[in-house]
């Protein structure tokens, strides 16, 4: 084991090789390189030092801590130990609570006294420090009354505000802090928390508020396996699927959609830990530095995310930094550029084939040509091509090549419809056929197969020229367009888990049912699922062994469903289960059939699942959503009280 560590050593030594001309300075962080909190500090740290222009060797080095600190510690202290011996460091900065801690336990033992720069520690106390010396540096604190007064000066006719935090002792006290300062300022705006890591779980809550509302992000977020949820995927997916403005305690939160307010700003703790380091390396002695208790924080704004919500710059204070700037002219008026360019282009158009109409029969061909060569023609970005009665393409522009990959010796002559996707020929046949007698074609959507064998979506507009019965195409690229489109649709409308309808969804699928039943005096049957003893499971087993079984029994409902039927997830491990055109008994039918198929998939396995059911029907008495759902409620909790694994109607 002495010569593995001698080993190890000696190809480490390179690395420890500093130079005794510029000061040592080892900066540890406690979390991973990738978070945007470690490279805020590492970049505040750096933009400071380099306009001090005092030459100095930094090291940087990431403890990267998730769980079990002990156990990492001492095999970071192993690894020290090699690569940085010999009392090398002058000054050390940490960055974070876990880096102070680490340098608690064995800065003297690797490497002595060194004077010691801390910042980024929350829950700052003196007792934190015990048992080290030559010490200093920056605390880290929220400023939540300043941010909730922005909130309220944004908003002035906020009527209830989402607190949404991790569920730890600090941040559990920062939200009671929180609700009692809203309490201070009006009694009459709701106060909301959420607590939790499950960020798609939270979706559909979000996405019930709306401009009178607000939503507060604390600290950041943490999966069930102790990983940092990406700040950016929180903000990005809040901010776009709620109508409600976004605000944070933290600046990992900001360039997502997210407003900001006054922050605890990563840059800023590092930019004074940086001036700590100077007053050190200038010849002050780090006793005489007092701890600076008041947190650097900023009032940080992402100009955009206010432009969006309708919000003055002139509400926020004059100090205020302001990132993520308003989008520039072209970036506004997008599309009323991209309509005057239409306009103008199809204004041109018009001129261009009214000279045709004038031209002989004979002097047609020619004057193609000189279409094909016109700017207009063959500089735009939409594809254009002239095809004969038939469908057969005589010009087109370059832009088929740029798009598609196709190059004019391969499409001239051919029909326009060779390369339409299969799924999408015979309706654009018919098109074709009303273009042939003189319609337009406007704005029609079909997929085109591309050269390298994949294909694109394109917007058709088509008309015939006058004259020669000749139809002119213009195309557009849409495929951007479309994937976003059924993302955003996909995720407003299906449950991420089991990929059944969300909430929202199935409640608009069962309003729609009610009013048809209603019109047309039809049977409706609902019923309420519930999983049985399902939090002993996530207790026993794990959620992830929960959620498995979510997925699993989800399955098995869809299998004893008819393709009229609709289910979506009410919430948790509750379902609701909406049967068109079906009485009483038919929907006793169904239940028992799904209560029965759930138990005996599960009869032979190691967990045994079963399901408890309530149920109602359509009736003079309760023919609005909101009774029906109360009613079938009722039923399931009169299942739960009977012993569950049954089904009750009421």
């Amino acid at each position: 084991m002495r010569i593995k560590k001698i080993f190890i050593a000696i190809l480490l030594l390179p690395l420890t090789m500093l130079s005794s001309k510029d000061k040592n300075i080892l900066l540890l962080h406690s979390y991973s390189s990738n978070y945007s909190w470690t490279k805020n500090i590492e970049q505040g740290v750096m933009d400071r030092l380099e306009s001090s222009n005092i030459s100095i060797d930094i090291k940087i080095e990431n403890l990267d801590i998730i769980n079990n600190k002990d156990k990492q510690f001492k095999l970071l202290y192993d690894l020290y130990s090699l690569k940085y011996p010999n009392n090398m460091f002058d000054i050390i900065i940490t960055a974070d609570n876990d880096a102070l801690d680490f340098v608690k336990m064995y800065r003297d033992k690797i490497w002595g006294p060194v004077p010691t720069i801390f910042c980024g520690v929350n829950g700052y106390n003196k007792e934190i420090l015990d048992g080290i010396t030559n010490i200093s540096g920056i605390v880290e604190s929220e400023d939540i009354e300043d941010t909730i007064d922005i909130i309220l000066q944004h908003n002035p006719q906020l009527e209830s505000i989402l607190f949404w935090s991790m569920n730890h002792k600090i941040a559990i006290n920062n939200v009671k802090l929180a609700e009692d300062y809203i309490k201070t300022k009006s009694a009459k705006i709701k106060v909301i928390k959420l607590k939790g890591d499950d960020l798609y779980e939270s979706i559909n809550r979000f996405s019930y508020l709306t401009q009178r509302d607000a939503i507060l992000l604390f600290s950041s977020l943490r999966d069930d396996f102790g990983h940092i949820i990406p700040a950016k995927k929180v903000g990005t997916l809040i901010s776009n699927m709620s109508f409600a403005p976004v605000y944070a305690l933290h600046d990992i939160y900001l360039n997502t959609g997210v407003i900001g307010g006054k922050v605890v700003s990563g840059y800023h703790q590092g930019e004074e830990a940086a001036n700590f380091l100077i007053k050190l390396l200038n010849g002050r002695d780090i006793t005489t530095l007092p701890i600076m208790t008041n947190s650097p924080n900023r009032y940080i704004f992402d100009e955009t995310a206010l432009y969006k919500s309708n919000i003055e710059k002139s509400l926020n204070p004059k100090d205020s930094i302001y990132v993520n700037p308003r989008p520039s002219f072209y970036r506004q008026h997008t599309y009323e550029i991209r309509f005057f360019s239409i306009f103008i282009l199809t204004l041109a158009s018009i001129i261009l084939f009214s000279i045709l109409y004038r031209l002989k029969k004979q002097r047609i061909r020619e004057t193609h040509l000189l279409i094909q060569r016109s700017a207009i023609f063959d500089l735009s970005s939409n594809l254009f091509c002239i095809a004969t009665p038939d469908g057969r393409v005589i010009q087109l522009n370059k832009s088929w090549m740029d798009v598609l990959g196709w190059n004019n010796e391969e499409l001239l002559n051919e029909p326009l419809l060779k390369y339409i996707h299969p799924d999408d020929k015979e309706l654009l046949s018919k098109e074709m056929k009303k273009i042939k007698k003189g319609y337009t074609l406007e704005n029609f959507q079909s997929r085109y197969l591309c050269k390298n064998g994949g294909h694109k979506w394109l917007s058709w507009n088509s008309f015939t020229s006058p004259g020669d019965k000749d139809i002119v195409v213009s195309a557009r690229d849409i495929t951007q367009e479309k994937i976003h489109s059924e993302e955003l649709e996909r995720l407003a409308t299906q449950d991420e888990l089991t990929s059944i309808h969300n909430r929202r969804n199935i409640l608009n699928i069962f309003s729609k049912e009610l009013s048809r039943a209603q019109r047309f005096n039809l049977h409706l049957g609902i019923f309420m699922i519930d999983i049985d003893h399902f939090k002993d499971i996530n207790d026993r087993y794990g959620h992830q062994k929960g959620d498995e079984i979510l997925k699993k029994v989800t399955n098995y409902f869809l299998e004893t469903l008819r393709d009229i039927d609709s289910i979506g997830r009410y919430g948790g491990d509750e379902f609701i289960v909406i049967l068109p055109e079906s009485n009483k008994d038919a929907t006793i039918k169904v239940a028992q059939r799904m209560r029965k198929y759930v138990q005996d998939k599960f009869l032979k396995k190691d967990i045994q699942v079963t399901i408890s059911i309530g149920c109602t029907i359509l009736n003079p008495k309760n023919d609005n959503p909101g009774d029906l759902i109360e009613i079938a409620d009722k039923a399931l909790y009169n299942s739960k009280n009977s012993g569950r694994n049954r089904v009750s109607f009421k």
